[in-house]
């Protein structure tokens, strides 16, 4: 158990023993976090000072998403990595260059990262088992029928 290095008058130091630390404090620092009179908390990220929130480091716009930690722990691309990607293609499918590219493409084999695309651009070559001599059959195919 810890003691608290504060003098509280009045409270015998065996009132002080705590594992999560002295009583008088934890409910000292509750009712100032009740009250709204915390001091504000730095982002991790941006260094802006925001409300404090429960076990919060970042700020609302810093806050990753649970997409963003799927795409760290999968890809090993964060938020930053990700918008960089999107700006290099202005925000459009590197295939079909028309709708937004909103999903992460990668290699199934090694997993790596490549572009980003539109949904239907990702899951057609999905479907078409990333193949490139199926796509330019698919390719062909579409020439010769569609000419």
């Amino acid at each position: 158990m810890s003691h608290c290095d504060q003098l509280h008058p009045g409270i015998p130091t065996e009132q002080r023993k705590n594992a999560r630390g002295c009583k008088h404090c934890i409910l000292e620092t509750q009712r100032i976090r009740r009250s709204g009179l915390e001091p504000p908390t730095v982002c991790k990220s941006c260094n802006v000072s925001f409300p404090t929130g429960r076990n919060r480091i970042f700020c609302e716009d810093c806050a990753p998403t649970r997409a963003d930690w799927e795409r760290i722990k999968k890809y090993g691309v964060d938020r930053v990595q990700y918008d960089a990607m999107y700006f290099e293609q202005n925000g459009s499918c590197a295939i079909c260059l028309i709708r937004e590219a909103t999903d992460l493409d990668h290699n199934h084999t090694t997993g790596a990262p490549r572009q980003l695309l539109c949904r239907d651009c990702n899951v057609s070559i999905g479907k078409l088992l990333e193949d490139p001599s199926t796509l330019r059959r698919a390719a062909e195919y579409l020439e010769t029928w569609n000419g």
